[in-house]
C-alpha cells in the first residue's frame, strides 16, 4: 500500500514540477526527504491554505485535501497592467509639465547680461527716434555709432514707424563708456562703483565682437500734438479695451508669388522671392486661425491695418535670411506685440532665427483666450520666452495698466462688492476668464524685466516670473524697505487722502485705511510728476545703460579677482 501511494506522488510531482512555481519546487523537494508521509500531511496542510500558480494553470485545495487543477483568469491581470500603464503616463505627464513650468520659470528668472542690458539699452535709444520730424530722422539716423542704414519710414493717423537694418555696437560701448566716465555723465553716476574710471586696456578687456545685421521694425507711442494724429480715431480705438479674437482677420496662406507681388518694384525681395519656391516655415509652425488668443480690440484693428503696409519689408527680410526686431515705446511697443503675432502666423522664413520684440513701458494687449499666464500664448505661437522682452521702471504705471496690477483694479478689487462680483463672473465664465480675481482684462506675455535704481547700487534690472509679477508690480502693496503706519497707510504720503485717512483710522475700517493711502500714492503731485517722467522714453534708455555699465563694472572686477588668485 506504502508502495502504491509513493507511486502516485512520484507521478503526480513529476507532471506538475516543470512549470511549478518556485514554491511549489521547494514542496516537490520536501517530498523527497525521508519520513514521506509526515512531509505529505505538512504539504497538503499548506496546500489547504495556499494555491499554486503555474504559468497556465491554477491548484486549488478543497477541505478534503483534494487538488484541482483550473485555467488562470487572465482579464484581472490585463486591467491592472493597463491601470499600471495609465498611472505611468500619468506620472510622466505631470513630471513634463513640472519640467516645462520650472523651465518657463528660469528662463524668466535669468539675469540679462551687460550686452543683452546694452542691446536693451540701445533699442530703446533708437526707438526714440520716431518721435522726431520726419525731415530729421534721416540726420538723426546717421549719428548712431551703428552704422544704421534706413530702409523705409511713414506715418498714419494714429502712429508713426520707420526701418532700419544695423548692429548693436557692442565693441563701441566700453570705449564709449570710458569717455563718459570721465566726463561725469549720468550713466557713469548710477552703480555701487560710480565715479570709477575705464581705462583702455579694460575696455579692449569687455569689447566684443560685432553682431549680426538685423531688421530694425520701430513704432511709435502716442503722441497727441503731432499734427497728423486723429485724436478722436485714436481715442476710441484706445477706449476699445474689451478682449477680442485676435487675429481678427485670418492669416492668408504665404508663397514666393504673393509675397514678390506685394513687395515693392524693383526691390531685392521681388527677385530672390521669385525664385524660392517653398511653403514658410512660419505658417507650417502655427495652424492658421488656429492660435486661442484674444487682444485689446482698438489696438489690434490698429495693428492688423499696419501690417500690410510693412508686409514687404518683412519678406525682404526673410528671403535673405535677416534676423527681425520689433521694438517699441508705450503703445508702439503694443503695437509691436501684435505685429510679431502675425508675422509668425504670416512668415516663409527658413531655418533662420527667432523674431524678437523690445517693449518700453507699454501696456499689455494680449492674452490667452483661457487665462493661465502670458507664457501660454508663445507656447501657442511655438516662440520661446526669451524672444519678448517687456521692460518696466519701477514708477511707470503704463505697463502695468490693464493687468491684475492695474492700480484702478486693484482699489476696485479690494471692496467686498466687487469682490463678490469678480468671484461670480470667474464662477460663470471660468477662472481664467477676464474681470476675474486673478486677471483684469490681460497678461504680460514674454521676459517682464523690473528697472530699480537706489542709491546704494544705483540702476539695476530684476527679472520677475510670472508668480512675483503681482507683487513687485503692485503700486499698493507695501514694498521691502518702506515705513508703514499702524493703520496701514505710507509714511511717505503727504496729501489730503492721506491726513482724511489717518484722521478717521480710530472710527474707519482697516480696509477703508488702506483704500485711501493707496489713493493717495496715486494723486499726490510729487508721485504724479514721477510717473510720467519715468514712463519718458528716454528714461527707458538712460536707466538701461546705466545697468549695462554697472554689469560692465562688475565683471571687470570679478576678471581682476581671479587674476589675483591665479598669481598667488
Amino acid at each position: 500500500m506504502r508502495l502504491v501511494c509513493a507511486a502516485n506522488v512520484q507521478a503526480k510531482q513529476a507532471r506538475v514540477s516543470s512549470s511549478m512555481a518556485p514554491a511549489a519546487r521547494s514542496l516537490a523537494l520536501l517530498l523527497r526527504q525521508p519520513c514521506w508521509g509526515k512531509r505529505l500531511a505538512a504539504a497538503q496542510a499548506y496546500s489547504a491554505t495556499h494555491s499554486f500558480q503555474t504559468s497556465g494553470y491554477q491548484q486549488q485545495s478543497d477541505p478534503a485535501g483534494r487538488t484541482h487543477e483550473q485555467p488562470l483568469q487572465q482579464e484581472p491581470r490585463e486591467q491592472q497592467q493597463a491601470q499600471q500603464q495609465q498611472q505611468q503616463q500619468q506620472q510622466q505627464q505631470q513630471q513634463q509639465q513640472q519640467q516645462q513650468q520650472q523651465q518657463v520659470s528660469t528662463m524668466q528668472k535669468q539675469a540679462l547680461s551687460w550686452q543683452e542690458l546694452h542691446r536693451a539699452a540701445q533699442i530703446a535709444a533708437w526707438s526714440g527716434l520716431c518721435y522726431v520730424m520726419p525731415d530729421e530722422l534721416q540726420a538723426r539716423i546717421q549719428q548712431q555709432h551703428a552704422q544704421l542704414t534706413l530702409v523705409a519710414h511713414g506715418r498714419n493717423a494714429f502712429t508713426g514707424w520707420f526701418i532700419v537694418d544695423g548692429v548693436v555696437p557692442h565693441a563701441h560701448f566700453c570705449s564709449t563708456v570710458r569717455q563718459r566716465t570721465a566726463a561725469g555723465s549720468r550713466s557713469s553716476s548710477n552703480g555701487g562703483s560710480r565715479g570709477g574710471h575705464i581705462s583702455d586696456d579694460d575696455a579692449d578687456a569687455c569689447a566684443v565682437p560685432g553682431g549680426r545685421r538685423e531688421r530694425f521694425i520701430f513704432m511709435r507711442g502716442v503722441q497727441w500734438s503731432a499734427q497728423d494724429v486723429d485724436s478722436t480715431k485714436l481715442s476710441q480705438a484706445l477706449m476699445r479695451l474689451w478682449p477680442a479674437h485676435f487675429p481678427r482677420i485670418q492669416p492668408k496662406t504665404r508663397n514666393a508669388a504673393t509675397s514678390s507681388a506685394a513687395a515693392k518694384p524693383g526691390s531685392s525681395s521681388s527677385s530672390s522671392s521669385s525664385s524660392n519656391g517653398k511653403g514658410t516655415a512660419g505658417t507650417a509652425a502655427v495652424a492658421a486661425g488656429a492660435v486661442p488668443l484674444v487682444a485689446h480690440d482698438g489696438v489690434a484693428e490698429l495693428a492688423e491695418s499696419m501690417f500690410d503696409q510693412l508686409r514687404p519689408y518683412f519678406d525682404q527680410a526673410d528671403d535673405v535670411g535677416m534676423p527681425i526686431c520689433f521694438a517699441g515705446h508705450s503703445l508702439g511697443g503694443s503695437l509691436a506685440m501684435l505685429t510679431i503675432v502675425q508675422y509668425q502666423l504670416q512668415s516663409r522664413r527658413r531655418h533662420s532665427s527667432c523674431p524678437s520684440c523690445y517693449t518700453f513701458g507699454s501696456p499689455p494687449v494680449l492674452a490667452h483666450e483661457q487665462g493661465g499666464g502670458g507664457h501660454r500664448v508663445l507656447q501657442a505661437l511655438r516662440l520661446p520666452s526669451d524672444c519678448v522682452k517687456n521692460f518696466v521702471l519701477e514708477n511707470d504705471p503704463v505697463p502695468r495698466a490693464l493687468l491684475s496690477v492695474d492700480p484702478t483694479f486693484e482699489l476696485l478689487s479690494s471692496w467686498g462688492a466687487v469682490q463678490g462680483l469678480l468671484q461670480l463672473r470667474q464662477l460663470l465664465a471660468g477662472q481664467g476668464s477676464p474681470l476675474s480675481p486673478g486677471r483684469f482684462l490681460f497678461e504680460s506675455v514674454g521676459q517682464v524685466h523690473l528697472i530699480k535704481w537706489t542709491p546704494e547700487g544705483g540702476s539695476e534690472v530684476v527679472p520677475l516670473d510670472s508668480h512675483e509679477i503681482e507683487t513687485e508690480l503692485s503700486f499698493l502693496a507695501p514694498k521691502p524697505g518702506e515705513r508703514r503706519k499702524a493703520d496701514g497707510s505710507s509714511s511717505t504720503a503727504g496729501s489730503f487722502m492721506d491726513a482724511a485717512a489717518t484722521s478717521d483710522a480710530g472710527s474707519s475700517s482697516s480696509v477703508a485705511g488702506g483704500f485711501g493711502a493707496a489713493l493717495s500714492k496715486l494723486v499726490s503731485p510729487l508721485k504724479y510728476a514721477q510717473y510720467w517722467l519715468d514712463h519718458h522714453h528716454g528714461s527707458y534708455a538712460q536707466e538701461l545703460e546705466a545697468a549695462a555699465l554697472r554689469g560692465v563694472k562688475q565683471q571687470l572686477v570679478g576678471q581682476r579677482q581671479q587674476q589675483q588668485q591665479q598669481q598667488r
